[in-house]
């Protein structure tokens, strides 16, 4: 875990293929959020709009707000781990690092419910599959039994007739 984070999770994830994989965001987003909410940066994640925008007049004193994002911003860098990071690091928005992170999060979710799902049709076929050998197995060894018997019935009716 990094020396100067601020809260006891560091945002740890990793990239396979196109996707980014994270492993601990919710419980990250809670503490990364509490934090802010004591330090008084939440409004500049929740309420900020971006520069240019009508949002900034919400502040009296741009320097205050620019300030507040900074800080917020900071909070949000030093909690993220190196691919994380590298995720939001050419962003001076708090509120834009902050969504970004969310929406690659949702991205992930979206992808992995599509992969279990694609692996659960994966196992419900093969095990199809298996059943169909299974049955063509009883088919084979019922049939088996059937001629069997039919073999047995005819030697009975031999021998009763050699005998008579």
């Amino acid at each position: 875990m990094a020396e100067n984070a601020i809260v006891s999770r560091v945002l740890y994830c990793r990239i396979r293929g196109d996707n980014v994989e994270f492993e601990n965001y919710e419980e990250w987003r809670i503490q990364v959020k509490t934090y802010l909410l004591g330090q008084g940066l939440c409004d500049v994640i929740v309420k900020a709009k971006a520069k240019g925008s009508k949002g900034l007049n919400n502040y009296n004193n741009k320097a205050i707000w620019k300030k507040k994002n900074a800080a917020a911003l900071h909070a949000i860098q030093i909690c993220c781990g190196s691919v994380a990071f590298s995720l939001i690091k050419n962003i001076t928005s708090s509120k834009t690092a902050w969504a970004t992170l969310a929406r690659k999060y949702k991205e992930q979710q979206q992808n992995s419910r599509k992969q279990d799902n694609q692996e659960e049709k994966k196992e419900i076929e093969e095990g199809f599959q298996s059943q169909g050998i299974y049955y063509t197995y009883i088919y084979i060894y019922i049939v088996s039994i059937y001629l069997f018997s039919v073999q047995m019935e005819k030697y009975i009716c031999f021998i009763s007739l050699t005998k008579s």
